[in-house]
């Protein structure tokens, strides 16, 4: 039997090159109903990475997000995006992603996030720890939440919420980060790049990979009151695990005191 994580990493890869190739292709961007972008390298990207692991687990489900859902008679289900941060992608700003898990019985078994501008692939298969290429990686030692850096991410439907969640969380954090790809913000969490992510509105293939590789990383992931991450969970907190709790509070709460 083929290795899952090995042609997910593959088609992780084979999906890049075709997004470094089209990017900053103007002429390949177009509107969706909700006027978010999509771009000929999210189709291409798409069509790619199915293709690939068709071949290789023709059986398996697929939930891709410009596709749907191909569904098998399969307790396996691959949960694909192809391009996350397409925003980013449309107006030129280096900063998106490739996103894949396998999923079993709801669970997530493997994850893969690539990024193509850096040439970065971020892993983590069940219990067995995270990767950033070859090297393993755990989340930052931050204990305090007024020495955290936090990434958001929202979709255009949780606007006045995000900003209710931004104004009580900048309070008592350090300087906020807007990267603009879920995916890759929660791996940066797993890296320590960031101590922590909010990230509202968003779909399973938007978090399903990095929340994988969070947890193997050593961090934790959960709804915004608590509740450990499941797929059908779209508001989610993010972080190394040790901020959790007094991250948690302040979005509980209108007013947070912090001990500096």
């Amino acid at each position: 039997m083929k290795n899952e994580l090995e042609v997910a990493i593959r088609a992780a890869k084979a999906a890049g090159s075709i997004i470094r190739e089209e990017f900053g292709k103007s002429s390949t961007i177009t509107l969706k109903k909700d006027e978010s972008f999509q771009t000929q390298a999210d189709r291409l990207s798409e069509e790619k990475i199915i293709s690939i692991i068709k071949a290789s687990f023709p059986n398996h489900s697929i939930c891709a997000e410009e596709s749907g859902l191909l569904e098998k008679k399969s307790k396996q289900l691959w949960i694909i995006d192809p391009l996350d941060g397409t925003t980013n992608f449309a107006t030129r700003i280096p900063f998106f992603s490739v996103s894949i898990a396998l999923v079993e019985n709801k669970r997530v078994k493997l994850g893969v996030v690539y990024d193509p501008n850096k040439d970065e692939v971020f892993t983590a298969e069940f219990g067995k720890g995270a990767k950033l290429n070859e090297s393993i990686i755990r989340v930052s030692a931050t204990s305090k939440l007024s020495k955290s850096m936090i990434g958001y991410s929202r979709s255009s439907q949780a606007k006045e919420r995000f900003i209710d969640v931004f104004q009580k969380v900048e309070k008592v954090a350090r300087t906020p980060k807007v990267l603009g790809s879920t995916a890759l913000q929660l791996c940066y969490v797993a890296d320590g790049r960031l101590d922590a992510d909010i990230s509202l509105s968003q779909e399973p293939w938007d978090i399903a990979a990095g929340s994988l590789v969070i947890k193997e990383a050593g961090g934790t992931i959960s709804n915004i009151e608590g509740k450990e991450w499941a797929l059908d969970i779209s508001d989610i907190v993010a972080s190394n695990g040790k901020i959790h709790e007094e991250l948690l509070a302040v979005l509980k709460t209108d007013f947070y005191q912090v001990d500096n």
